[in-house]
């Protein structure tokens, strides 16, 4: 009777413990609304690297801090392929080949850099370094530099500037690359992102250029003078003296051995 008695204690006993193991109960001051702190899973990822297959150029970048336009000459370009590669370019640097993958929470990794997907469809896809920059990419068949003409992308040195007229250098140009001697482009300096010259018989005209100095970009009207093998832009505020190295159809070149611009047609 004894041994009755104690099971049934010890069971009495057991059931209050049992149901204190499956509840943890917060102790909090008298008043005080109870808060429901639990964070939200991270155990999934709302997107796939199938998705992300093929190639993203960057079209638009953001300061993560205030949201504002940002200019940039470093666009990122990735191309995704097979189950988990990936190449990665930065403005005209080399591509580097590595893995890709995307872990609980929405981040990618693409060959070593991490990005959080803010979001994601079948053209476009947002994403933030977690640094500096929000980078809003397009999908593309092929990038900006696959549609150049082949023999605009070997490099070339150009030593001796070649005699022009204002004909062989009217149109709408646009600088998509640059090379420049260590130390010959600091903040202070206007650097050309785009011209406009107008098709006109005389040497002396009215133009357009666009250019950014200090991280800032203005766009401003321009008198546009050729000289034998010498170009020479002038805004209210700057001004550009600059050898011509080569100009067709599809390219124009020039500037100087310490910096030189290439431009293409736009």
């Amino acid at each position: 009777m004894r041994l009755v008695f104690l099971f049934s204690f010890l069971a009495l006993i057991a059931t209050p413990l049992s149901l204190c193991a499956q509840r943890v109960t917060k102790v909090k001051r008298k008043g005080v609304k109870i808060i429901n702190v639990t964070k939200p899973s991270t155990n999934t990822s709302l997107y796939s690297l199938k998705q992300l297959t093929g190639k993203w150029q960057e079209i638009s970048r953001k300061d993560r801090e205030n949201n504002s336009a940002v200019d940039f000459t470093d666009t990122l370009l990735f191309n995704f392929y097979g189950d988990d590669n990936v190449s990665v370019r930065n403005g005209i640097n080399l591509s580097v080949q590595g893995s890709a993958d995307i872990q609980p929470g929405n981040i990618l990794t693409a060959a070593g850099d991490e990005f959080i997907i803010k979001s994601l469809d079948k053209t476009k896809a947002v994403l933030d370094d977690e640094d500096k920059y929000i980078h809003t990419m397009l999908k593309t068949k092929s990038f900006w530099y696959e549609t150049l003409p082949t023999d605009s992308i070997v490099t070339e040195n150009f030593i001796t500037p070649v005699a022009v007229s204002l004909s062989d250098v009217a149109g709408k140009w646009a600088v998509y690359r640059r090379n420049a001697r260590p130390g010959a482009t600091g903040r202070d300096l206007a650097l050309i992102k785009k011209i406009t010259i107008e098709d006109k018989d005389d040497n002396t005209l009215n133009g357009e250029i666009t250019f950014y100095q200090a991280e800032k970009t203005e766009t401003l009207s321009c008198l546009i003078t050729v000289d034998a093998n010498k170009i020479k832009i002038v805004t209210a505020k700057h001004s550009w003296q600059m050898d011509v190295y080569k100009v067709n159809k599809e390219e124009f070149i020039f500037g100087s051995p310490a910096l030189m611009y290439y431009a293409k047609r736009y």
